[in-house]
């Protein structure tokens, strides 16, 4: 156990560990400064210690610590920009530490703007991004020939992955693509197999507590309502033409319901999840959490039976429309309307207004396309970690264009894992899988 701990805190001990902690950070402040802090209306839900069913907890808890300290929201974006330079700089350290160019990657990771926006939003993506980061950080470990090394390694990132789930609900989808870049490795069947089952006990030992929680309180050792809810928003509009028959109490409250209230405009507001006139919310304003839960379930059953029934038009009316939606729509965020509703003070805002643009995610998205051709050239050459990062960015934007809305926040954090794929094909050597 000594020995454990020493290693893990090795690179504290490191100068240039610090050095590049401290690039990162000082490039997030200057997003602060120039940007303030930024609020959407999901932000009010961040700023309470709840339980629901559309905000994980991790990122509401770290909220409520840093509030008790210091009461105001500032201190949220410091806090959370700090966690990311600590988390980034590991990363770097991991694979581009010994590189003389390290100090320029942690500068343009630093000065990013589509993460830099998010960085000074109170809302969950930063610190996702530091759990994502440091989970993939951990996939080399996973290759090395000592079992005891590659076992400690595949609970260490199924551990990151729980933790990242309990800010973000898109966590499994980057699951999915660590698993699919070690089936990539040809490792041998038994070990992958081990690996992924590792991965697994580590996830949920990683959520265990607030499964518990949700026992106790509730009755139900699940507490992600969210995704159920998701595949229904996504598929609502599909209900009114298709023909299933009902299953359950729910299925028949819906064939009440006014066919406009299942117009793919209220899919692409999500109103099918939050708003109070559409099924969902009305059906279930008077039932306690584990009720709300099981309709959830519900919901999202009928939402994946009405996609199993019309693929063709899936893809047509809401998969090809929601790839476009980030390249050409704007999302426009007005913070004045909410700081009556937070109880905390902030001190230092700069910008009412401020807007997602796709101009950033154009260029993003340029660059991921150039680096992913790229590393198709050079892949036996290229560090395998840069083909992990890609394979996360594909997969997750393959995942939320099929099954959620994409707004442009969805795919702004993607921008870090894009700078540094192409940071390290450039620069970077290939890794060794024994530390």
């Amino acid at each position: 156990m000594a020995a454990l701990l020493s290693h893990i805190l090795l690179p504290f001990r490191n100068q240039r560990f610090w050095v590049l902690a401290g690039i990162v950070f000082a490039g997030r402040m200057a997003w602060f400064a120039y940007w303030g802090v930024l609020l959407e209306i999901d932000s009010l839900g961040y700023l309470e210690l709840q339980a629901n069913l559309s905000h994980p907890p991790l990122y509401s808890l770290l909220n409520i610590l840093l509030l008790r300290l210091v009461g105001s929201l500032e201190v949220v974006v410091v806090g959370q920009s700090l966690v990311y330079g600590l988390a980034a700089s590991l990363f770097l350290g991991r694979f581009a530490g010994m590189s003389r160019s390290v100090y320029g990657l942690a500068l343009a990771l630093s000065l990013e703007p589509l993460s830099g926006k998010l960085a000074c939003t109170v809302m969950a993506e930063t610190l996702f991004l530091s759990l994502l980061l440091l989970a993939i950080a951990g996939l080399p470990g996973l290759l090395s020939q000592e079992r005891r090394h590659w076992g400690m390694a595949a609970l260490a990132v199924g551990l990151l992955l729980g933790l990242a789930y309990m800010t973000r609900y898109a966590a499994p989808v980057f699951g999915v693509a660590l698993l699919l870049w070690l089936c990539w490795q040809r490792l041998p069947v038994r070990r992958l197999m081990l690996s992924g089952a590792l991965v697994l006990l580590g996830f949920q030992v990683a959520i265990l507590s607030l499964c518990l929680y949700y026992q106790v309180n509730f009755g139900t050792l699940e507490f992600n309502g969210f995704s159920g809810l998701s595949i229904w928003n996504t598929a609502a509009y599909l209900y009114p033409d298709a023909e299933i028959a009902p299953r359950n109490d729910f299925d028949l409250y819906l064939e009440t319901m006014p066919v406009a209230k299942f117009d793919v405009y209220e899919t692409w507001h999500t109103n099918q999840i939050f708003h109070a006139d559409c099924a969902y919310a009305r059906y279930v304003q008077h039932m306690g959490t584990a009720d709300k839960l099981a309709v959830a379930r519900a919901a999202g059953r009928l939402g994946w039976r009405l996609l199993a029934g019309a693929p063709t038009r899936h893809l047509r009316d809401f998969v090809w429309p929601n790839v476009q939606r980030p390249f050409t729509r704007m999302d426009t965020i007005y913070a004045d309307r909410l700081p009556p509703l937070i109880p905390y003070a902030i001190h230092f805002q700069t910008h009412q207004l401020h807007v997602y643009s796709p101009v950033g995610w154009w260029v993003a998205f340029t660059l991921l396309l150039g680096t992913t051709m790229a590393y198709g050239l050079r892949r036996k050459t290229a560090p395998p970690i840069v083909g992990a990062l890609l394979l996360n960015c594909w997969l997750y934007l393959a995942g939320i264009a099929l099954l959620t809305v994409v707004f442009l926040r969805f795919v702004y954090l993607l921008g870090p894992l894009i700078v540094l794929a192409a940071g390290l094909l450039w620069t970077g050597r290939p890794q060794s899988s024994s530390n």
